[in-house]
């Protein structure tokens, strides 16, 4: 399975599938944002072009949700452990 994180190409006028643009290790641009949402992608799976469809553009608060439940459940799971 790869993994990454998946952003849309906004300059882009091609089908949606095609506006994909993938973010793996030393690929794509160096912007530090794009960078630490890469590495994140790449720990916990991220989808921010899913995200950004399903928040109408605002990614940014719905990757910090995702990753605040993220630790959520991760606390969850470590307190019901014996």
């Amino acid at each position: 399975m790869q993994r990454g994180i998946i952003l849309k190409d906004l300059g882009s006028s091609a089908a949606p599938h095609s506006r994909k643009q993938s973010l793996n290790g030393a690929e794509g641009p160096h912007d530090p944002l794009i960078s630490l949402l890469a590495q994140i992608g790449r720990n916990w799976n991220l989808n921010v072009y899913l995200l950004s469809d399903m928040t109408k553009g605002n990614v940014l608060p719905s990757v910090g949700f995702q990753l605040r439940s993220a630790d959520f459940a991760v606390e969850q799971r470590a307190d019901a452990l014996p």
